[in-house]
């Protein structure tokens, strides 16, 4: 049994978990309604304060039917009304046997639990309610992430692991509302460790809130630990400089984003080294264009950027080119490659840059528009891009 910091924090949490879900309470009665049925009537009896006609109405229903489950259902609400709390959590076990997607006794039982301390057990019950009915998890996310923020990562884990639906919401969720990144940690990494790996909208919110952090030592060491054996194969100063693999869009591996008048994939065959390349395809209309990026984790000290392009009937004032510039600063530029346009085979390019001691502890590689002015971001042709590479140069 896994059990929180304190009562105090239990008696909230249990509070909360009861005062969250009350809303289902009148719905569930309601649709369970027949005209003629006689436990419309128990239900009247009961919130009219007539617990003794209630429960003999409700145990009539029981004598010739034994499977009804709102029956039991209402005993406990009877009980529970009377102070009677271990026979109402009878009552409600019993209920939900007979209807396992009974969600007002599941949540009754999951607030009980964690008034008793047994978070896993809570957590069970709110597994079985998100996987009934999804759209809980505005209500439930919420108590999930303040049972790991109060040290109960490792109640809600164990059903982490079993991949439900609602895991990845979920960890999206906490990732993005937790106070301590801290937390996180807690959470995200023993997960990877029992499944092997984790989903890629998984990771990245992970990765992403350290990154908001600047956490950036701590966020490349979680994404080099989740990259799969074929990535590790990749790493460099530059991930994945050949354009081999899938993009990552988030942590340390490439960011292809979509914008209106470019086409940018990963395309076979047109590569200067290897099966693939980078291909940007302009479509003649106005772009501001920033969408390929990386971001990289250099240590200070001098580096050339190297790597090979090109391009057919690209027509801007301007030109495509690369860039390094600081995280912390993106005004902070490091280095540019020179602009390239107009049409040419493939050829080499290069430029050399200094990463400083200080304010630059992470970097971004990005390809961009060189415009600096709307009226220059108007653009067509096409441009390929392969085997980038940062080099560091000895002292």
């Amino acid at each position: 049994m896994s059990s929180l910091h304190d009562g105090r924090t239990v008696t909230v949490l249990a509070l909360f978990a009861i005062i969250t879900s009350a809303y289902l309470a009148w719905g569930e009665h309601r649709r369970n309604f027949v005209a003629l049925d006689p436990m419309a009537e128990a239900w009247r009896a009961l919130e009219q304060d007539q617990s003794a006609a209630a429960q003999a109405l409700a145990r009539s229903v029981l004598a010739r039917e034994p499977l009804r489950a709102d029956a039991y259902r209402l005993l406990a609400e009877s009980a529970e009304k009377a102070g009677q709390l271990d026979q109402a959590s009878q009552l409600y076990a019993q209920a939900l046997l007979l209807q396992p997607r009974d969600l007002l006794s599941r949540q009754w039982l999951a607030a009980e639990a964690l008034a008793r301390g047994d978070v896993i057990t809570a957590v069970g019950h709110y597994d079985r309610m998100l996987l009934v009915r999804p759209v809980l998890a505005a209500k439930i996310y919420p108590l999930l992430t303040q049972m790991v923020e109060h040290g109960a990562a490792g109640a809600v884990l164990p059903w982490l692991v079993t991949d439900p639906p609602w895991r990845a919401g979920f960890l999206a969720h906490a990732a993005e509302s937790v106070t301590d990144v801290d937390v996180l940690h807690a959470l995200f990494q023993p997960l990877a460790r029992s499944t092997g790996s984790l989903h890629d909208r998984e990771r990245n919110a992970y990765l992403e809130r350290l990154l908001r952090e600047q956490r950036y030592i701590e966020a490349y060491q979680a994404w080099v630990a989740f990259l799969p054996v074929a990535g590790r194969a990749a790493l460099g100063n530059v991930f994945d400089g050949g354009f081999e693999q899938p993009p990552e869009n988030g942590g340390f591996g490439w960011r292809i984003g979509r914008v209106a008048g470019a086409r940018i994939e990963q395309v076979d065959g047109s590569a200067a080294d290897g099966k693939q390349a980078l291909h940007v395809l302009f479509s003649n209309q106005r772009v501001p264009f920033n969408h390929v990026s990386q971001m990289l984790a250099l240590a200070p000290g001098e580096y050339q950027l190297q790597g090979n392009v090109r391009v057919d009937n690209l027509r801007n004032e301007r030109g495509l080119q690369w860039r390094v510039v600081c995280a912390d600063d993106d005004r902070r530029v490091l280095a540019e490659t020179e602009r390239v346009s107009g049409t040419e085979q493939w050829r080499p390019f290069s430029a050399v840059f200094s990463v400083p001691e200080r304010a630059c502890r992470a970097q971004w590689l990005q390809l961009t528009l060189a415009a600096r002015i709307p009226a220059e971001q108007y653009i067509s042709g096409q441009a390929w891009y392969d085997d980038l590479r940062i080099i560091r140069q000895r002292p």
